[in-house]
């Protein structure tokens, strides 16, 4: 996925339900969030994958 439209059509949910998902994820966790291994940023959105050196 791209962008929240993609997201919106993948998850079959509308793309103002990600935009106040994700403004909910900002204010709750903040602009990123480590999870299992990813970094899941919500500003721009996008995932990373974390590697240790």
């Amino acid at each position: 996925m791209k962008n929240r439209h993609e997201l919106a059509d993948f998850a079959g949910i509308t793309e103002p339900f990600v935009d106040a998902a994700i403004s909910r994820y900002i204010e709750k966790h903040g602009a990123s969030v480590n999870f299992e291994g990813y970094i899941i940023c919500f500003e721009p959105l996008g995932v990373l994958e974390w590697f240790e050196w």
